[in-house]
């Protein structure tokens, strides 16, 4: 039986010098990753590739914002707790992972529990990376519930 082995790397909090850092700090485990015959690589949504809660702290509409000389975006979305337009992005070196993993031809999706998956698909499809995921599990249950659908899904056994 194969085994779900799990590596977490946190990108959250990260500015200036420390980006460079923590890129090439996630660079040299991904490459330790696939020495291993890694078949996925699952990200959480909230405080992983978004600095908040997308559902708890957000409401759609979400209206992307292009910037400028950047292959970003930023996202306009309504706070959940003032009611008032914000803005965010993706957490630091976010997109440099999900297109470098991309390149070498990692299969990606998330395992996030949120109680709304449409909040999540809007929020990333505004964000430009939706489409980097296969099989995603965003709903309200649990992370090994996560990690057994996509299990199922992606090997054909449950």
């Amino acid at each position: 039986m194969e085994e779900i082995v799990g590596t977490t790397v946190n990108t959250a909090g990260r500015s200036g010098n420390d980006s460079k850092n923590s890129f090439e700090m996630i660079a040299n485990t991904l490459f330790q990753l696939i020495n291993k015959d890694i078949m996925m690589l699952c990200f959480d949504l909230d405080h992983t590739l978004l600095p908040l809660y997308c559902y708890e702290d957000t409401c759609p509409p979400y209206a992307r914002i292009e910037v400028e000389n950047s292959n970003e975006y930023l996202v306009e979305y309504t706070s959940r707790k003032t009611g008032q337009r914000k803005q965010i992005s993706l957490n630091s070196e976010v997109l440099h992972i999900i297109q470098y993993c991309h390149q070498l031809n990692i299969k990606m999706s998330l395992c996030s529990k949120c109680q709304v998956a449409s909040s999540a698909k809007d929020m990333l499809s505004a964000l430009g990376i939706w489409d980097y995921f296969i099989f995603p599990q965003v709903y309200n249950k649990r992370k090994t519930t996560h990690f057994k659908m996509l299990k199922g899904k992606f090997t054909g056994v449950m």
